[in-house]
């Protein structure tokens, strides 16, 4: 399962926290950035097919961040 989402992270080092605490809450998952989009988009692949948004959300939110799922 793949989840796109609409960020307002706009630097790398904030990403990379952002990266390692996802990868940290959420073992199974493979997160990355595309801070050059326009969206700045967060895209995480969960290996277990777990439908973890709320954590996610959280975790961004923990850094002052927002984050809005895109279809």
């Amino acid at each position: 399962m793949i989840k796109v989402y609409k960020t307002d992270v706009s630097d790398e080092v904030t990403a990379d926290k952002i990266l390692k605490e996802i990868r940290r809450q959420l073992p199974g998952s493979v997160p990355s950035f595309d801070l050059g989009d326009r969206d700045r988009v967060l895209r995480i692949e969960n290996i277990d097919g777990k439908d973890d948004q709320l954590t996610i959300k959280n975790i961004l939110h923990d850094y002052g961040q927002t984050i809005e799922i895109l279809p």
